[in-house]
């Protein structure tokens, strides 16, 4: 008799798990379908083009930069005098303890030597000098307003 209730209990732990996986996967269709897809990091508090990584909420992806910004971001200029923000002072200090264990790979603009500069970054933390993309880092090179929270 415990033979059969065991292969029972395995039996409803395969049904489990494998509903769970099914779940799992139709998350897929709310990733961006296109590659101009963008997304409203709430980490940042502002917009980003998305990438393949990212798997976001269906409310959560537009197919217009413009559009994401206008629904989700408070409307501010970042001028140059924003880039020039040292990486290595309040919130951008290193973490003592509680950092996510996975990091995402961004770029922070150097205003000494003007140039942008690959970081890996916790989602914990920091400042707006933290941009998705190199492309997205270079316009505080050229002093263009960028807007975001």
């Amino acid at each position: 008799m415990s033979g059969i209730k065991l292969i029972l209990v395995l039996f409803h732990i395969c049904i489990v798990y494998g509903a769970e996986t099914t779940q799992c996967n139709s998350t897929k269709t709310s990733c961006p379908r296109h590659k101009n897809d963008c997304h409203f990091n709430d980490l940042i508090g502002r917009c980003e083009r998305s990438t393949q990584s990212f798997c976001g909420g269906k409310g959560n992806t537009f197919s217009k930069f413009e559009e994401c910004q206008r629904t989700c971001e408070k409307e501010e200029i970042v001028t140059t005098a924003d880039c020039r923000m040292d990486l290595n002072r309040g919130k951008c200090e290193p973490k003592k303890k509680g950092r996510p264990k996975k990091a995402v790979s961004r770029w922070y603009f150097n205003s000494t030597d003007s140039n942008c500069y690959r970081f890996m970054w916790h989602r914990c933390g920091g400042n707006r000098n933290n941009f998705p993309t190199k492309q997205d880092c270079m316009t505080c090179q050229r002093g263009r307003p960028l807007m975001w929270v």
